[in-house]
């Protein structure tokens, strides 16, 4: 049995699709047995328990946190104070205690953050297999710049560079979670061969959804689930809806799942717009299945991304896709064949809302679903894994004669 392992710097409950895709293989070890792989996964959870319910009600605390969550898109110092407490600390806490645990055993490691590999190459007594995955479009810190704008007009801005530079250096393999991604990587990194980038679609779990053909009369009901930001992309929506006439309107009517700094904010502009009757922000809810089946359309208007699970979630429930063309998106969507594939801009969600009742909804849905078996099912997802891993894990030429 080869030994593998996975560390996170984070929890495997974490509302985000890092953690979705992680807590997924942490619960498939079985299967990866069938291959001949021991895999253990190492996270924040085994240091400490943290809910992840009451995420609205955190967000709005007043005090410290608070204060440098509102003013960390502006101030670089307070932005790079924000990232440490989201991601750097953690991921130094989840390392040492791999090391603390005298866990440096497996021929491989899988390490899903570049702050958590930083650590761990930084810290390193012996030499393991290292695989980074990033769940990026290709441009490493882009997301960062997304949450942080002031990050590209700061100094600070070079220690990420320094991190991103060590760790591309030292690691055996960048994994990226679709091919535009990777393509983008390499782009932007042509000192890196070639051979050392590669891709591995995330998959999910298969389950007996009770997929309805025909959903119900009245408006399209339209699902939309992710953290409430501007790198999502719901203010778009509700600009959209701003714009629309009332008799448009009537044709719709979403619902956003998820919560987020934007939340209060767009949820007042809805209210002062009297278009509240057309949008529901439910928050962070474990009933997502139940509004996607309840849905006649998924959309997902992100301005950036990796490959969104909860694309892959809303293509297991049957729903024809709007997103956007970014990154690894365009490898889940096609355009009229399961969704429609449209730029990350207010015109162009404004012109397909207004647009609505021209395209054959159901018979996208139904491809989109046959494509989810295809390509996107957690089986597909652990056998990419278990390639990648044999790969590594095969003895060496010094290994055979040693023995």
């Amino acid at each position: 049995m080869k030994k593998v392992d996975i560390i996170h710097g984070g929890w495997l409950k974490a509302p985000n699709g890092a953690s979705s895709v992680l807590r997924t293989l942490a619960e498939s070890t079985s299967k990866f047995e069938e291959y001949g792989i021991q895999l253990s996964v190492y996270s924040m959870d085994l240091i400490v328990l943290k809910s992840f319910e009451n995420i609205a009600a955190i967000n709005q605390r007043k005090g410290l946190r608070y204060f440098i969550k509102k003013n960390a898109n502006a101030n670089s110092i307070l932005a790079f104070i924000s990232i440490y407490a989201i991601y750097l600390r953690h991921a130094r806490k989840i390392v040492k205690y791999y090391f603390d645990q005298g866990l440096e055993e497996s021929r491989i490691l899988f390490i899903h953050d570049i702050f958590t590999c930083y650590y761990y190459l930084k810290y390193r007594s012996r030499r393991q297999k290292t695989v980074l995955v990033l769940h990026n479009n290709g441009d490493t810190f882009n997301m960062l710049r997304q949450y942080y704008p002031v990050l590209n007009k700061s100094r600070l801005y070079s220690i990420l560079l320094y991190i991103e530079r060590k760790v591309l250096s030292e690691v055996d393999k960048v994994l990226f979670v679709a091919e535009n991604p990777k393509d983008t990587f390499v782009q932007l990194h042509p000192d890196i061969p070639i051979e050392k980038v590669g891709f591995v679609y995330n998959g999910i779990l298969s389950k007996e959804m009770h997929i309805c053909p025909e959903k119900h009369l009245g408006p399209l009901e339209i699902c939309c689930v992710g953290s409430v930001s501007k790198r999502k992309g719901q203010d778009m929506i509700v600009e959209a809806l701003v714009k629309m006439s009332p008799v448009q309107r009537e044709k719709v009517h979403f619902t956003i799942v998820g919560d987020g700094t934007l939340r209060g904010e767009l949820e007042k502009l809805c209210f002062e717009k009297g278009i509240s009757k057309y949008i529901d922000f439910i928050g962070v809810s474990n009933q997502v299945e139940n509004y996607l089946l309840r849905s006649d359309i998924f959309m997902l208007p992100s301005r950036d991304e990796g490959f969104p699970i909860s694309i892959l979630e809303a293509m297991r429930a049957g729903l024809p896709i709007i997103s956007t063309n970014i990154a690894g998106i365009p490898e889940m969507v096609f355009s009229g064949i399961n969704g429609i594939v449209i730029s990350p801009c207010l015109e162009d969600i404004y012109d397909i809302l207004c647009h609505i009742e021209s395209y054959n909804w159901s018979a996208m849905g139904k491809l989109s679903y046959e494509l989810y078996q295809q390509k996107f099912t957690l089986d597909s997802m652990i056998e990419s894994y278990a390639n990648i891993c044999l790969l590594y894990t095969s003895p060496s030429p010094r290994d055979m004669r040693r023995s």
